[in-house]
């Protein structure tokens, strides 16, 4: 776990760093005054606004200790596609999947990591062309991060549709991020 008590913004957002959140869950961190820890001044400002204690820190892999690396194999591959965040939701995946499948063909090991909330639903369409499909299940985790971590140090190269957390992390963690695929769009339900 992550040295810090509350609860982490995993990636960078433009909202309060805990969009998406039930208002249920957010009354308890109201309620007990557990701390939310978010990328910015921006997240900051728009969560304090909520009622929220709020501290801002940056990435929260910057604080998590080290683990030692090893090598990954050559002709391996992590796919990371942008992934839905209510209220909205991917409606556009088959464009993204053909070209996936085209520039994946050169690589042993390609594996797909989808957000949560994406997995039930696409999972199958991966897993049909051949990928490994995975997810780490909800992001507020405590363990979510060490598991990101793993999965990438477990694979040569990164990839997603766009620049996204996923590139910095990974770039972070010594594994290069190549920007591939037409663009995922996420539109009302």
């Amino acid at each position: 776990n992550l040295v810090l008590p509350g609860r982490y913004q995993h990636g960078w957002q433009w909202g309060t760093g805990v969009d998406g959140e039930l208002s249920a869950t957010l009354g308890v961190y109201i309620q007990y005054n557990w701390p939310i820890w978010v990328w910015n001044s921006r997240n900051r400002l728009k969560a304090a606004v909520q009622g929220l204690r709020v501290k801002t820190i940056g990435a929260p892999v910057l604080y998590m200790p080290p683990e030692p690396q090893e090598p990954a194999p050559s002709d391996s591959l992590l796919v990371i596609p942008f992934h839905s965040s209510p209220p909205y939701v991917i409606r556009n995946w088959q464009p993204y999947l053909d070209a996936l499948s085209a520039f994946a063909q050169p690589f042993g090991k390609v594996t797909v990591l989808l957000h949560f909330r994406d997995y039930a639903g696409v999972r199958e369409r991966f897993d049909q062309l051949g990928f490994n499909t995975v997810t780490l299940g909800r992001m507020h985790d405590p363990d979510f991060l060490y598991r990101l971590r793993h999965l990438v140090q477990s694979h040569s190269l990164v990839t997603g549709e766009h620049v996204c957390t996923a590139a910095l992390y990974a770039s972070y963690w010594g594994r290069p991020y190549l920007v591939y695929g037409p663009p995922l769009a996420a539109g009302a339900p």
